[in-house]
């Protein structure tokens, strides 16, 4: 195990705050996602398990494993969030997509030796208050010097993540408690969500989701109400926002480029619905996400 620990080299690919406020959302995401809860209190939802997180909870979610995020209603779960790879990878420089067709028991199957290491560690661990303060300083390290882009970032970037995954796997002996979800139809849901998630771009009408999921409308909109809270038609719009974030906060396209990529059909609906979802018009949120990178605190 030691020398399999050894050959771990994560690459950071993106580095976030994000809060989960009064709703559910699911990803399915194409890299290892690394998350700490700052503030509040939820559910994470992980290959068939339901596990209450708090504050300072810890939360490792390989490629591919669908994950399902519950806030309480009215209340809010603040993430901090660091999407990476076990090693460096030429081809996968910046933002991957889903590979079509991919789950996460075929993503075991055919994983690389490091990528198998982490798949096989618990997915959520409780360490002890007194390393929450370590934890919160190195996210905020770790994002400070992801968006300072400097030649040796990535090399810092690495440092810092050995670092935090050391004291996920030092604290591995202290587990979250976990209740299995009666409710059937995971893979399903899993299939219909990768469909999403690996068509944002086109039109996507409902048959379409249902028939990739391999069930009937009316079982695949169940299935959602009961595992997100939301509908079909609603997840499709949160999907396609969260996108945009991210290509917001990346700065390399301008809004109506954001539109088509995640597919809208105007820059008018985009930022009608962004602003629905987030209660600001797309403008506002690059310069709030401005403000908070460059001229204030990091903390929520």
């Amino acid at each position: 195990m030691k020398t399999d620990l050894n050959s771990l080299s994560p690459y950071v690919r993106y580095v976030r705050t994000h809060a989960s406020r009064g709703l559910s959302q699911a990803y399915i995401d194409p890299d290892f996602v690394f998350t700490y809860i700052f503030e509040g209190v939820g559910h994470f939802l992980l290959e068939g398990k339901e596990y209450p997180v708090k504050r300072g909870d810890m939360i490792l979610m390989p490629p591919y494993m669908l994950h399902v995020i519950r806030a309480p209603a009215g209340g809010s779960i603040v993430q901090y969030v660091i999407h990476f790879d076990c090693r460096y990878a030429l081809g996968r420089r910046g933002a991957v997509k889903l590979h079509r067709g991919m789950t996460f028991k075929e993503f075991i199957r055919t994983a690389h030796k490091a990528d198998r290491i982490l798949a096989s560690w618990l997915p959520v661990i409780s360490p002890p208050p007194e390393a929450h303060q370590k934890l919160e300083d190195l996210f905020l390290r770790l994002q400070r010097e992801f968006i300072r882009k400097s030649h040796i970032s990535a090399l810092v970037c690495k440092a810092i993540m050995l670092e935090i995954l050391a004291i996920y796997l030092v604290n591995a002996d202290k587990p979250a408690r976990a209740e299995s979800i009666r409710f059937k139809g995971w893979r399903n849901l899993e299939k219909a969500i990768a469909f999403i998630q690996c068509n944002l771009q086109h039109p996507l009408e409902l048959e379409d989701i249902c028939r990739a999921a391999g069930i009937s409308k009316y079982y695949c909109c169940r299935l959602f109400k009961n595992y997100t809270h939301t509908s079909m038609h609603r997840y499709l719009n949160l999907a396609r926002i969260q996108r945009a974030k991210i290509l917001i906060e990346k700065a390399e396209l301008n809004f109506s480029q954001i539109a088509a990529e995640v597919g809208f059909s105007s820059v008018h609906l985009f930022s009608r619905i962004f602003k629905k979802i987030e209660d600001m018009p797309p403008a506002e949120y690059a310069k709030s996400k401005f403000r908070h990178y460059y001229g204030g605190s990091n903390r929520q």
